[in-house]
Order: C-alpha cells, then structure tokens, then sequence
C-alpha cells in the first residue's frame, strides 16, 4: 500500500512539475510577445516623436516668415502713408496759365 502511495505521489510531483514547465513557458511566451509589442510601441512613438520635431520646425519657419510679411506690410503701409501726408503738406509751387480771352 506505501509503494502504490509512492507510486501515486511520484506521479502526481511529475504532473505538478510538468504543469509548473506548462506555466513557465506560457509566462516566458506572454513576456517575450509583451517585449516585442513594447518594442514595436516604442519604435512607433520614437517616430511620432521625429515627425513632431519637423512639424514644429516647419511650424516655427512658417511664423517667421509670417511675422516677416507682417513687418514688411507694416512698413510700406508707413510709408504710403507718410508719403500721402507729404503730399498733402506740399504747397502748390505750379501756377495756372492765365487764360486769354482773345
């Protein structure tokens, strides 16, 4: 009867290390495919990250090259307008023709 219970206990430490094997496999499985989707999550974000570097890039370009037409508008609507009141200021210096009434 002790060696049908050996027997028995042998059998069940051999179902227990094999399902411990079974459970050990499947955790190594589940982190390797866990690493690789980090990864993949990883690479995607470092591209998201350079992407986001050019568009802030291109985004700083573009408004100084808006604050440059802005400037630009600026001074030549200055200007226009300082050369209309210097215009206005200017005395008449021509002298009509007199008209003859011959």
């Amino acid at each position: 009867m002790v060696n049908i219970a050996f027997h028995d206990f042998c059998g069940f430490l051999y179902k227990l290390h094999f399902l411990h094997l079974s459970l050990v496999f499947t955790s190594v499985s589940i982190l390797i495919d866990c690493v690789s989707e980090y990864h993949s999550v990883n690479n995607a974000l470092d591209e998201i990250s350079a992407f986001m570097d050019v568009l802030e890039e291109r985004n700083d370009d573009l408004f100084a090259k808006v604050q440059r037409l802005l400037d630009d508008s600026r001074h030549a609507r200055l200007q226009v307008e300082a050369d209309a009141e210097s215009d206005q200021q200017k005395p008449s210096n021509t002298q009509q023709p007199a008209s003859s009434t011959d």
